[in-house]
């Protein structure tokens, strides 16, 4: 029996975005992947599809 949703390691990027927006992303979107790394949403196309992203690294003991 398969589950309903993928897990991360199953997903594109762009339904990986997509499952924890809830919406359309748009250009400065944040998803938090882990307490050190999220994906920015830099562009996207007047479809809405993700032309651009980044990897933005927390470092944890800067902060602390």
């Amino acid at each position: 029996m398969k589950t309903a949703q993928k897990n991360m390691w199953e997903q594109t990027v762009a339904e990986y975005v997509k499952s924890h927006l809830g919406t359309a992303p748009v250009s400065g979107d944040t998803v938090v992947i882990s307490d050190e790394w999220s994906l920015v949403i830099k562009e996207v196309d007047d479809k809405g599809k993700l032309r651009t992203i980044g990897l933005k690294y927390q470092d944890q003991t800067a902060t602390a």
